[in-house]
C-alpha cells in the first residue's frame, strides 16, 4: 500500500506521475523533460470513505506556481478517479522502482592483420576476415 502518491500538473493543464519508479516531484520533472519552476506539485492519499468521499479531501499542495483554474481541479480529479477508482486499486499501486528492460549490445574487437575476433553480450565468440 502507498502512503501519498506524487504528481505535478502543467499549466497547459496536464498531469505526469513517475510512472511507477519514483514517487520524487524533482524526478517526475526529470522523467518528462519539464522545469521544476514550472509545474504545481501535489500529493494525494485516498480520504476516508473513498471512493465515496471528495477526492480533494486527500489532496496536499506541495508547491503552487501557477493559480490553479477549475480545469486545472478538473483534469486532477479525473487523473485521481481514474488512477484510483477504488480502495483495491490504491492497496495495489506499486510506488517502488519497476524494473526496465533493457536490452545491453556489447562487443568487444580486436583486429590485427585484416581479420576480427568478437564476443557480443550473449557470450558468443565470433571470427571473421
Amino acid at each position: 500500500m502507498a502512503n501519498r502518491h506524487s504528481f505535478v500538473v502543467s499549466k497547459s493543464g496536464r498531469c505526469y506521475n513517475g510512472e511507477g519508479n519514483t514517487e520524487s516531484h524533482t524526478s517526475i520533472c526529470t522523467l518528462h523533460n519539464l522545469v521544476q519552476d514550472s509545474v504545481n506539485a501535489y500529493e494525494w492519499q485516498p480520504p476516508p470513505n473513498w471512493p465515496n468521499a471528495d477526492w480533494e479531501d486527500g489532496l496536499t499542495r506541495d508547491t503552487l506556481v501557477f493559480v490553479e483554474k477549475s480545469s486545472h481541479l478538473d483534469t486532477i480529479g479525473s487523473y485521481l478517479r481514474r488512477s484510483f477508482p477504488d480502495m483495491e486499486a490504491w492497496e495495489t499501486w506499486d510506488h517502488g522502482p519497476q524494473p526496465i528492460a533493457t536490452t545491453i549490445t556489447a562487443t568487444y574487437s580486436t583486429f590485427s592483420c585484416g581479420s576480427s575476433s568478437s564476443i557480443d553480450a550473449t557470450g558468443t565468440w565470433w571470427s571473421g576476415s
